[in-house]
């Protein structure tokens, strides 16, 4: 079905972007595409690089990307944005799995990446970077989820390349020099 015709025209209010309503309507839009088929592939940052954003919706003044420098003073603050952010990410999961799909439905059907540029902001550290995995990628990911601490050391393009094995198994290898993957994260495959 021909999803109905968006009303919303993203107009700041009072200069300030209405975030939650655009993020909203990114995501069911993703949502709507795949359910449509009118692809198998997004990526989607739902805030800019380098986080200058305000969340001024959560009664921050200070930009992202400057809290994130200040792991003491802007703590509390800093957190209510990383958390907003995890139930929008929610919010798609959600979208996605109440979406028919085959014998399943979408969320089923697909594998889903979250993660971010760095593991804290403060020493831009890409070690111990956190990131999720969701959806059973068609079979490929093991499930149900949990959670798991590698024992080795991995790099974000063993995770990324165990995405792409979902979709491809033949895929032997992704990403070049220093963070260059031979080693998909086996744990958490079929």
């Amino acid at each position: 079905m021909v999803p109905t015709q968006p009303t919303e025209e993203n107009i700041d209010v009072a200069g300030r972007e209405s975030m939650q309503i655009v993020s909203n309507l990114m995501m069911d839009l993703l949502v709507h595409a795949f359910s449509c088929d009118l692809t198998r592939v997004a990526s989607y940052m739902l805030v800019g690089g380098v986080g200058r954003t305000v969340y001024d919706h959560l009664g921050n003044l200070e930009e992202h990307h400057n809290m994130s420098h200040d792991p003491v003073g802007s703590a509390t603050p800093l957190n209510a944005c990383i958390v907003w952010n995890i139930q929008q990410f929610a919010y798609l999961l959600e979208k996605m799995k109440a979406t028919a799909d085959g014998s399943g439905n979408i969320l089923d059907n697909s594998v889903v990446l979250l993660g971010s540029d760095c593991s804290e902001g403060w020493t831009h550290s890409i070690n111990n970077m956190p990131v999720i995995v969701a959806g059973g990628g068609g079979g490929a990911i093991r499930r149900p989820g949990g959670h798991l601490r590698s024992t080795n050391r991995r790099s974000i393009s063993d995770v990324l390349l165990t995405c792409a094995r979902t979709v491809d198994p033949s895929i032997t290898e992704i990403g070049r020099a220093e963070m260059r993957s031979t080693t998909p994260v086996t744990e958490i495959m079929v």
